[in-house]
């Protein structure tokens, strides 16, 4: 009849709109793997590791180490981990956005404080209202272990010093893209041979086991100071491997993003 042929109808519609979505997420997810880098470079006196697990296909965070002015293994480097509010095909886009964006601010001779000005004006400049990004934004010094940094609404940067002391590096400014006009004030601290360095999202520290209880801050210490003899890339392993065993059968909410970097 021509309800059943109606039908039909609607449900072969039906079908190609879900499969050109589907297509949509899968290049969403294929753009932002390429936006990851396929290799972290090798900087002096440094050994660095980071991994990203996401939530979805499409998740919303990024880490990237940059050149600055020079690709060089003793040239000044950034190191960032971002967070971008939202999952999906417009976080995917807002995270190219940023790489560009960075990229670009970099290739100029700017201060940390300048490219983080910068950053959020552009982001406000070109995202809706209610999309912006948390950034921790490490400016670093290679060949001396220097390192200034900004921290754009995002979790505190740990430093863990080879004597065992912790260090963290708090929120020092707003999200970027919230507001126009936002100045971001840089700190500097030096990493020497035994210092280490870990930067991620919050998807780390507020994993949740089935009981809603979160990894915490104070669990990822344990496992940086336990393992902080590894290499980086097998500290990075092992907090992941600790969320694991922790969250257990909970589903995983949120994107989960660390990077190490040993001084060496």
């Amino acid at each position: 009849s021509d309800l059943v042929s109606l039908d039909n109808a609607w449900h072969f519609r039906d079908t190609l709109v879900r499969q050109q979505m589907e297509k949509e997420v899968a290049l969403a997810a294929s753009i932002q793997r390429d936006l990851f880098p396929s290799v972290l470079p090798q900087l002096t006196g440094s050994d660095i590791a980071a991994q990203n697990r996401q939530a979805k296909l499409v998740g919303g965070d990024y880490y990237d180490v940059l050149p600055i002015h020079e690709n060089q293994p003793g040239s000044p480097h950034l190191l960032c981990v971002v967070d971008i509010s939202g999952k999906g095909l417009f976080a995917s886009l807002l995270m190219s956005n940023i790489q560009a964006t960075l990229r670009a601010l970099l290739s100029r001779e700017q201060t940390l404080s300048a490219v983080a000005r910068q950053a959020n004006q552009l982001l406000h400049a070109t995202t809706p209202a209610n999309r912006y990004a948390t950034a921790f934004l490490a400016q670093y010094y290679p060949a001396t272990g220097a390192c200034e940094w900004v921290n754009c609404g995002h979790n505190d940067g740990i430093l863990l010093r080879k004597s065992g002391e912790v260090e963290l590096m708090p929120c020092s400014g707003i999200a970027l893209g919230l507001f126009p006009r936002m100045t971001y004030e840089a700190q500097t601290f030096e990493l020497h041979e035994g210092d280490l360095l870990a930067i991620y999202s919050d998807g780390v520290t507020e994993a949740n086991d089935v009981s809603e209880r979160e990894f915490s801050l104070d669990r990822l210490l344990a496992v940086l100071r336990a393992e902080r003899e590894q290499p980086a890339s097998e500290i990075v392993d092992a907090v992941f491997r600790e969320i694991d065993a922790f969250v257990g059968a909970a589903p995983q909410f949120d994107d989960i993003t660390l990077m190490v970097m040993k001084r060496v």
